[in-house]
């Protein structure tokens, strides 16, 4: 385990208490060493594009970097739980247009910003999203915020829609589904940027291969989806990462002053790149939380969007982050027009 110097643990979270212990079963390699004091929670969040969210050198080697998951072959066994014949599997309550009698299921999957963590007391966007559905379409809805505020990953999340049944049954049953995964992946890579191990001439290669790793679990994580829903129509919602180390001072004293701009933001915008062209291969629609948090080039302090931390989502910030997630409409689940507006089933939704 890295010993991280100067870093006391803080083990308090302020996550809403519905969380799926699923999904954090097996903790990560170095989480007691990241994910304690302010200053570690940086590491949490503080690159979402897969960069720098380590906030203090690490005087032992960086832990273990999480491997590639293969893709799976058609002649290969697949690990994933047996599920019951078709006939059996629960179906969703969904129902079209605006009046379903039964009404819809809202599946949130992701990190620590569906998880609402260091936010006390605030309400997650997952649930204001809910509301704004049943607001706007008049049909009932149940929220169901499965997001694990242990520091899961891409891969981790792809091994729990293959595996885990609770997390394949709701899946299964949901008619609207929030995905937000990608900001933890590149913590191994943080301790090795800070002490100049990440390679390539900038000190960022180690990034790149963690960025290519992170599609092709996302891809893998949209396709399971898709496989699990099958034919039923489903309203597939993925939002982006802003740049939380934009006006931050803990970043500017670990990584100096030009790094929030210099080195994470094009690794952000990459990113987010990458999780927007994926979630066009499953027809859903890529939410812009980067130019709605740092402004149109990516250079404005999020500000009163951020909690105390400066890392993650204030209550103001997951309205917000709801709200974007209305504009973008209800297809495929109602003959709302609102998504054709922003580019149809592909489009980036901005603020």
């Amino acid at each position: 385990m890295c010993d991280v110097a100067g870093l006391r643990g803080d083990q308090q979270s302020t996550a809403p208490a519905q969380r799926h212990t699923a999904l954090s079963r097996a903790p990560r390699h170095g989480d007691s060493a990241v994910a304690g004091s302010r200053a570690s929670r940086l590491i949490v969040f503080s690159l979402t594009a897969g960069i720098a969210w380590s906030v203090a050198a690490c005087a032992s080697s960086a832990p273990a970097r999480q491997s590639a998951v293969p893709a799976p072959r058609a002649s290969s066994p697949v690990a994933r739980t047996q599920d019951p014949p078709a006939a059996l599997a629960p179906r969703s309550n969904s129902q079209p247009g605006l009046n379903g009698v039964r009404g819809w299921t809202l599946l949130g999957l992701g990190d620590s910003i569906p998880g609402a963590a260091y936010c006390a007391g605030c309400t997650s966007f997952v649930q204001l999203y809910s509301n704004r559905i049943q607001a706007d379409t008049g049909t009932p809805v149940k929220a169901l915020n499965l997001a694990d505020n242990s520091g899961i990953d891409s891969a981790r999340l792809l091994s729990a829609v293959r595996g885990d049944p609770a997390v394949r049954s709701a899946v299964r049953r949901a008619d609207v589904i929030t995905l937000s995964i990608g900001a933890n992946d590149s913590i191994p890579d943080d301790f090795a940027y800070l002490q100049g191990r990440c390679g390539g001439p900038d000190n960022i290669e180690c990034y790149v291969h963690s960025l290519a790793t992170f599609e092709h679990n996302e891809r893998a994580i949209l396709a399971e989806i898709r496989l699990l829903r099958g034919t039923s129509p489903t309203a597939i919602r993925v939002t982006t990462y802003y740049n939380p180390l934009v006006g931050n001072e803990l970043s500017v004293r670990t990584f100096g002053p030009d790094f929030a701009l210099a080195v994470a933001r094009p690794l952000i915008e990459r990113l987010d790149a990458a999780i927007c062209r994926e979630v066009a291969l499953v027809h859903g629609i890529c939410i812009d939380l980067y130019h709605a948090f740092n402004g149109p080039d990516g250079t404005r302090d999020a500000g009163s969007l951020l909690s105390g931390d400066h890392i993650h989502p204030s209550q103001e910030g997951h309205r917000l982050i709801a709200q974007l997630l209305a504009a973008a409409g209800y297809e495929p689940l109602t003959a709302d027009r609102r998504t054709a507006a922003v580019g149809g089933g592909s489009s980036v939704v901005r603020r």
